[in-house]
Formats: structure tokens, C-alpha cells, sequence
């Protein structure tokens, strides 16, 4: 029986959020509406993946106001992936595309929690996701560089 561990496919070498804004809400508690853009930059070169994901946090409205729904925060997370082996567009795993938004969502989440937790506002907690239904979106949003 093997007992080393094999190396994996690929890690997070690091990320930030890039760009950030909050609208205070004093309404009464709503549903928040949740829209994910993703894409990515593959670095052939270097084996780097720079993944983008923005969100746009949107407070529900009742069905019957006629108003556009309030956007309360908006963010962007870079994340960075290196590959272990060379990988183009067409040889990325599989897997890759849902693991690395898996991987990177707790980190937006927390920082938008947090932010207006300190900020002496409303907090705002996002709920615990499965972002794998972004996976075919990141895919097709994908260019090598």
C-alpha cells in the first residue's frame, strides 16, 4: 500500500478582493437576490489560472413595486491557481472549475460578513453555497493568455 500522498493538480497561491462597495439598507429585513459572474485567465506559460468572481448582492423586492431592486454590496475576488503540470484550456481538469469557486467563496463570504459587521451596520451573512451550477459559465468565460 502506497502511503505518500500525491501531489495535487493544483493550488491557490493566493487571491484579493479587488474591488468592493456597501449601500447601508434601513428597511426591514428582505431576501437578499445573489448574482455570480465568473471568468478566468489561464496563463499557459506560468501554469496560472487567475479566476474572477464578482457579486452583486441585490435586496428583494415585493413583485408588485415597480422599482429596481436595491444593489446593498457588489465585490470582485482574483484568485490565482498554480497548476502542477502544463495545462491549456482544453486539458484543465475536470473538476477544476467547480473545486477552485468552492475554494475561493468562503473567502468572499467572510470578508462581506465581517466588512459590515465592523462597519455598525446591518450585517449582511450570505448564505453557505454550492456554486458548482457556475461551472459550465466559468468554463465558456475562460481565456488562455
Amino acid at each position: 500500500m502506497d502511503t505518500h500522498a500525491r501531489p495535487a493538480a493544483f493550488r491557490l497561491s493566493g487571491y484579493k478582493i479587488t474591488r468592493f462597495s456597501l449601500e447601508e439598507y434601513e428597511g426591514a429585513a428582505q431576501e437578499l437576490l445573489l448574482e455570480f459572474i465568473p471568468s478566468g485567465e489561464l496563463d499557459v506559460e506560468k501554469k496560472i489560472y487567475r479566476l474572477s468572481l464578482k457579486l452583486h448582492v441585490f435586496i428583494d423586492t415585493p413583485k408588485d413595486v415597480s422599482i429596481n431592486k436595491p444593489e446593498l454590496a457588489a465585490a470582485e475576488l482574483v484568485a490565482d491557481f498554480e497548476f502542477r503540470e502544463p495545462v491549456t484550456a482544453e486539458t484543465i481538469p475536470d473538476y477544476f472549475y467547480a473545486n477552485a469557486l468552492a475554494i475561493v467563496f468562503p473567502y468572499l463570504r467572510s470578508f462581506i460578513s465581517t466588512l459590515t459587521q465592523q462597519a455598525n451596520i446591518k450585517s449582511v451573512l450570505l448564505p453557505i453555497m454550492n456554486l458548482s451550477g457556475l461551472e459550465p459559465a466559468l468554463r465558456a468565460e475562460t481565456k488562455e493568455i
